[in-house]
């Protein structure tokens, strides 16, 4: 489930993330928090949002937990949505001082298989994928996928 592993559209496997750049992904499927239901999170629409989908078991993304919680201090609130591969119960504690929202417990990105985490997607008003970084990366990179000052994607 970590690194090692890559993102699937369709019958194609991905490693480079810059290859899923302009992949449409208009909305998220996430439990409902009862057996056998599901939500809908649109993406696109008004404004540019960013999508981090995480794993409390994951090194990689315990690793970067710390500067992500100042890298997306620099964010909107509302512009991020957190993803876990767990139920939004057990990831309260882990991500609380955070300061987003739990995660939701992601059942379906529509088009796209995650079978790695951290995964970070840039996903602009259009609903298309500008940026995605996964695995455990730079800060320094955060910088080349959000623009803090425009609150958009870079």
């Amino acid at each position: 489930m970590w690194t090692n592993a890559a993102i699937v559209k369709g019958k194609q496997t991905f490693r480079r993330m810059s290859a899923l750049e302009g992949t449409k992904v208009s909305r998220i499927v996430v439990s409902a928090g009862k057996p056998g239901g599901v939500d809908t999170l649109e993406l696109g629409g008004q404004t540019d949002r960013m999508v981090y989908v995480m794993s409390t078991g994951c090194p990689y993304c315990a690793a970067q937990r710390e500067a992500l919680r100042d890298l997306f201090a620099q964010v909107d609130a509302s512009k991020i949505i957190t993803l876990s591969m767990e139920t939004s119960a057990s990831t309260e504690d882990y991500w609380g001082d955070v300061r987003i929202a739990a995660p939701h417990q992601l059942v379906q990105i529509p088009g796209l298989a995650v079978r790695a985490v951290p995964l970070v997607l840039c996903v602009d008003k259009r609903g298309r994928i500008r940026h995605a970084l996964l695995g455990l990366f730079a800060t320094r990179l955060f910088g080349a996928v959000w623009n803090p000052a425009e609150q958009r994607c870079a």
